[in-house]
């Protein structure tokens, strides 16, 4: 595999090692615990509803799922104005405000009752709107700071931070279940809502302390570490003030967006990875009708997500290793819709459905690997990069949850045959989806292009004196492309190599 360390400046190692460490302390962690908290609030509503919400509510089925989609429509169809939104204001300010705002809807659960069952849909409505940003945002702002060959690592362990919350949802569920219920009068699903809500309001106070803005205005890195932070992804202050607003995203740029076959497969192949996930977030409701106690079903589903953190960062670890992502898509797609055909035929069979629960935690790696992937596409225009982002994160998570409702119907519990079957084609189609984006990438068809160089060029001349001219193959290559390499010339760029 060709060595593309040569393609960065070099920089002084100590200070970067303490520039790095400062960041995962920072930066990292607190993208963690705030991404725990958003799916903790997020994905609550299986373990409220086999703790006794669906029978203080009245919720049939179609009144559950409705529920659970509220809060990705919202979230999905708010994901372009939170990023315009998030370009216009200092990262460390927005998103903690952003968590916050989500602990204190989950809060006003207290006041939800069969009277008044339709607070329920707007709480989630509006928790979807504040969340809506958060999860491509902080991946945005890591991307600003680590390089292509630490970027995977610290996506993978934003997703440890979902797998636990996930996980801590089946243990909190539990537990409230059993010492809460009927506290002051209030029951224990509540309790559960305001725990989780009084917890992301912490984690969003902490932000305001800790998370950095980008290298050239974050105010607690030195003077040493912002010349390395700006060597290491080399745009200078000028260019982030002129051309990270979206607001002035150009129609050359919008219009070549959506010329590229690239963004339509992404969205696709991002959409049925998204859906693959519907088994875990459903296993509390399949142990639950298979005649485990809400306790137990909570306790079991957690032990799966506790499990999912190692095989988690072995496939992050060997992606930033073999630099492939297409690959590892590609066979992790395939192995979850084996496992997914096994639940399907061994829908009655305990020890079949556990197994699938453990073997399909892989899948959930996979939409970090997508959006890097997707980044190192696009790498040639920040703002063409930013718009498409924001689009595979709202359309991929839009058009699962508006299946959902119709395939994962709670009265099909245990078995969810329906639902089964839509984990085993969206598998199928991630799969082939990866091997057609691997094939355009290696014909070079329509390949994205900085539609703005020329407009710019002026002004970014300074920094183009500084910046090593490479081969356009750094941008799109499938990462072993490399006999590709003499038959393109050279251009001068602005990306990180792959």
């Amino acid at each position: 595999m060709k060595d593309y360390s040569h393609y960065y400046p070099k920089v002084d190692r100590d200070i970067e090692r303490a520039l790095l460490k400062k960041l995962d302390m920072r930066l990292v962690a607190w993208g963690t615990c705030a991404y725990f908290s958003n799916v903790l609030l997020r994905g609550n509503m299986p373990y409220a509803f086999t703790t006794g919400m669906n029978t203080d509510l009245h919720l049939n089925s179609s009144a559950y799922n409705w529920a659970v989609s509220m809060f990705f429509i919202s979230y999905s169809l708010f994901q372009m104005p939170s990023n315009i939104i998030f370009s216009q204001v200092q990262p460390r300010y927005y998103l903690p405000t952003a968590v916050i705002l989500s602990g204190v809807l989950s809060n006003l659960a207290v006041f939800i009752n069969d009277k008044h069952r339709g607070l329920l849909y707007v709480v989630r409505f509006c928790m979807g709107l504040s969340e809506a940003g958060c999860y491509p945002c902080i991946i945005f702002l890591i991307s600003s700071w680590y390089t292509q060959k630490e970027l995977n690592t610290r996506a993978c362990m934003i997703v440890i931070g979902s797998n636990l919350a996930l996980a801590a949802n089946g243990l909190i569920g539990g537990t409230v279940f059993t010492t809460l219920d009927g506290v002051a009068n209030i029951r224990g699903w509540k309790w559960m809502f305001m725990i989780e809500g009084v917890l992301a309001i912490i984690i969003g106070i902490t932000g305001y302390f800790c998370l950095p803005n980008y290298p050239h205005n974050t105010p607690w890195i030195t003077g040493v570490e912002r010349q390395v932070a700006l060597q290491r992804k080399p745009i200078t202050q000028n260019f982030w003030k002129e051309h990270e607003s979206l607001l002035f995203v150009s129609a050359k740029t919008l219009k070549h967006l959506a010329t590229t076959p690239y963004i339509y497969m992404l969205i696709f192949m991002f959409a049925c990875i998204v859906m693959g996930d519907s088994v875990i977030h459903n296993f509390a409701i399949i142990l639950n009708g298979m005649g485990y106690s809400s306790v137990q079903s909570n306790y079991y589903s957690a032990s799966v997500y506790i499990f999912s953190i190692v095989p988690t960062l072995a496939l992050a670890k060997t992606s930033d290793i073999m630099r492939h992502k297409g690959l590892h898509i590609f066979l992790v797609s395939l192995w979850s819709a084996l496992w997914y055909s096994f639940a399907w035929f061994g829908s009655s069979s305990l020890p079949i459905m556990f197994a699938a629960a453990f073997a399909v935690t892989l899948n959930a790696v996979l939409i970090p690997i997508t959006l890097n992937w997707a980044s190192q596409i696009y790498a040639c225009d920040h703002e063409m990069r930013a718009c498409m982002m924001a689009l595979i994160v709202s359309v991929g998570n839009l058009i699962p949850y508006l299946i959902k409702p119709m395939t994962w119907e709670v009265t099909d519990a245990p078995n969810f045959r329906n639902g089964k079957t839509t984990c085993v084609l969206a598998g199928l189609g991630a799969a082939i989806c990866c091997v057609l984006i691997t094939w355009c990438l290696k014909l070079r068809f329509r390949l994205p292009q900085d539609v703005r160089e020329e407009e710019f060029m002026n002004e970014r001349q300074p920094l183009l004196s500084q910046v090593r001219i490479h081969r356009t193959h750094s941008y799109y290559s499938n990462d072993d492309d490399e006999e590709e390499e003499d038959k393109v010339g050279y251009r001068s760029t602005l990306a990180s190599p792959p």
